[in-house]
């Protein structure tokens, strides 16, 4: 995981200076990245899920340990989600609330 947080990190630090070709390759090689975390996620976590589901825990007799795991393919497979959005649709546009430093008025 750190070593996805560097080169998403590098990448967003070289992107001014870098020329677009190697600065187009990182930002490949930060969603491959990503992508092999959020699918490891989701392939290791339902695999602890289904192993561990028949366990309970000793304090909560009703509840399995395989859903107290749950949640870690879950997030894998939203991250998967996030991940093809953003190499299909590309970044959003600057013009973006998601850029904005102002809060904009509601009426």
């Amino acid at each position: 995981m750190d070593i996805l947080i560097l080169l998403a990190v590098f990448t967003l630090l070289c992107a001014i200076g870098v020329p677009v070709a190697y600065s187009l390759g990182l930002s490949a090689l930060v969603d491959v990245c990503m992508l092999v975390t959020a699918l490891f996620m989701l392939g290791y976590g339902a695999h602890l899920v289904v192993v561990t589901w028949h366990q309970v825990i000793a304090e909560f007799p009703g509840l399995s340990v395989g859903i107290t795991y749950l949640p870690i393919p879950v997030g894998g497979a939203i991250t998967v989600l996030f991940i093809v959005e953003r190499v299909w649709c590309g970044e959003p546009p600057h013009t973006s609330i998601m850029y904005s430093d102002q809060p904009q008025d509601l009426e």
